[in-house]
């Protein structure tokens, strides 16, 4: 089982402070998606945190997209597309 598993069973799922520490946990884990998620989550159960749980997921989906492009110009450095 996962750290993140653990904690998501842990969590009060009713609780949006809770769901907003968990999203930290899984971000904190890389696990991105289950990030996204949780901040939306938060977010639902409470709408004062949307505005900063739409900051965290925009921050998130910034960090795929970097790691996309870094990827992919690895990729192309180490096969020489072109050359």
């Amino acid at each position: 089982m996962s750290l993140y598993a653990i904690l998501a069973a842990q969590a009060e799922p009713g609780n949006a402070a809770a769901r907003v520490k968990l999203a930290e946990a899984a971000r904190g884990l890389e696990l991105r998606g289950h990030a996204i998620a949780e901040y939306r989550e938060a977010a639902r159960l409470d709408p004062a945190l949307k505005a900063k749980a739409e900051a965290k997921v925009m921050e998130i989906r910034t960090e795929i997209a970097r790691a996309l492009v870094e990827d992919a110009k690895q990729a192309i450095d180490e096969t020489r597309f072109g050359a």
